[in-house]
């Protein structure tokens, strides 16, 4: 009788076809964020003081650029920018961060004695 009724229940699982109705899948939605914040400048001038010699002009960033502007040294890191005027001046210098974000950053020297 046993042997039966395992025989049965054998046939029955070789022979039992399941299908699915409905087939599930699960996405995972990811959102992504582009920095738009400013950066954190600081400018500093080789001379504050009225003077007839070069000034030189450095400008440190928080994150890594590019330079857009024409004239201006990028150190290693990406991060400091140099420039050397010998004349007054008043201008911007153009940036790009990694998020493609372009900044202005405005730069004055008013100390250069021309006489």
């Amino acid at each position: 009788m046993k042997k039966i009724i395992i025989i049965i229940f054998l046939l029955l699982l070789i022979s039992n076809n399941i299908y699915a109705k409905y087939k599930h899948t699960f996405e995972k939605t990811i959102y992504f964020t582009r920095d738009i914040s400013l950066p954190e400048v600081t400018i500093l001038y080789s001379e504050t003081k009225k003077t007839s010699d070069d000034v030189l002009i450095t400008i440190k960033l928080n994150r890594e650029i590019e330079v857009l502007s024409e004239g201006w040294k990028l150190d290693e890191d990406n991060k400091i920018l140099t420039k050397e005027v010998s004349e007054n001046i008043s201008d911007i210098v153009l940036v790009k961060d990694l998020s493609c974000n372009i900044f202005e950053i405005p730069y004055e020297v008013t100390n250069i004695n021309q006489i």
